[in-house]
């Protein structure tokens, strides 16, 4: 039952605006990043009235470091929105209460939803992972496919915590706007500890040094237990919220 509601999830964002929109912004900013960078100097001389930038021409490590900008600090809002709807739309609806009248578990309603966005999130950062690595080819005449790729699979782990903390505040809240609102909170929570660098180190907060590092793997080792913790709380705190059986029960 679990994978059918997955696959149903699925469907339905494919056929609504939350896959494309999501998988287009992404792969837009994938690609646009590198054309950017290599327009800055240009870019900047012209708004500056003849401007010019020391240090150099921008280099394949520029684009790179644009990618790494996009991914932590544009895409995570576009990806919290989008499952913060996802996940809280069928329980404010009133569609979650006609399925509990099926054998189906409370949680599967609360996890479906979330699992889907994860692997749509997930498939589009990596092809946008590829156009960023191709178009930056194209563009500085080197690249490699490792640089962006791993970003993006560190990403991956930072978009896992933030699509549980939506989760969390879906079966807190039974709305959008409380999923929206505890996934943007853990989102801006981490993001000001990154700044510290005792925090950063050996904590989630690292996950926003995409370039990885030493220490980025206590990053990710800690994000795992802080996932399943909001996963648990969640699904205890979902089977107390109260569904309506209609957008107006």
């Amino acid at each position: 039952m679990f994978r059918i509601l997955i696959r149903h999830e699925l469907r339905g964002m494919l056929r609504t605006w939350r896959a494309p929109v999501l998988a287009g912004v992404v792969i837009f900013l994938a690609l646009i990043g590198p054309v950017i960078t290599k327009l800055m100097p240009q870019i900047i001389s012209l708004v500056g009235g003849g401007l010019e930038i020391l240090g150099g021409d921008p280099t394949s490590v520029n684009a790179y470091a644009q990618w790494a900008s996009d991914l932590s600090q544009v895409i995570p809002l576009l990806t919290v929105m989008v499952a913060a709807y996802s996940i809280a739309q069928p329980l404010s609806s009133g569609s979650a209460a006609l399925l509990l009248a099926r054998p189906v578990p409370r949680s599967a309603l609360l996890l479906a939803p979330a699992v889907a966005n994860a692997l749509i999130t997930a498939v589009a950062v990596i092809i946008g992972a590829l156009g960023n690595s191709v178009m930056t080819a194209i563009l500085f005449g080197e690249g490699e496919l490792g640089t962006p790729m791993a970003m993006a699979l560190r990403w991956l782990v930072l978009m896992a915590v933030l699509i549980a903390a939506a989760a969390l505040g879906a079966a807190l809240r039974g709305s959008m706007a409380g999923a929206a609102g505890v996934g943007l909170g853990v989102y801006f929570a981490l993001a000001l500890l990154s700044a510290v660098p005792g925090v950063r180190d050996y904590s989630p907060a690292g996950l926003f040094s995409l370039e990885g590092g030493e220490t980025w793997g206590w990053a990710a080792l800690t994000a795992v237990p802080l996932i399943a913790l909001m996963g648990v709380a969640a699904t205890r705190a979902f089977d107390r919220l109260p569904l309506a059986s209609s957008p107006h029960s």
